[in-house]
């Protein structure tokens, strides 16, 4: 009859790993991953320059300038 006979550092191994996949099971979940935070947008600024008088007519959109107007080439405002 054939035996099989282990050494006891096997089954002692055997044991150990045994364990090891039983305790692991009971293990805490790691906790959820922090919330990111809210992305607050800047707020606009409110335009307090000078503005144009604008009419609305049939043909289209009519502006009214100033008697003296200063342009500066590349620059989009004007001295009044």
């Amino acid at each position: 009859m054939n035996t099989l006979h282990r050494s006891p550092a096997a089954t002692l191994g055997g044991l150990c790993v045994s364990c090891a996949l039983f305790l692991g099971g009971c293990a805490t979940p790691p906790p959820p991953p922090p919330q990111p935070a809210p992305v607050v947008a800047a707020p606009i600024p409110v335009y307090t320059g000078p503005t144009l008088p604008i009419e609305q007519s049939d043909r289209g959109v009519q502006i009214f300038l100033p008697s003296a107007v200063l342009f500066d080439i590349g620059k989009a405002e004007f001295n009044a």
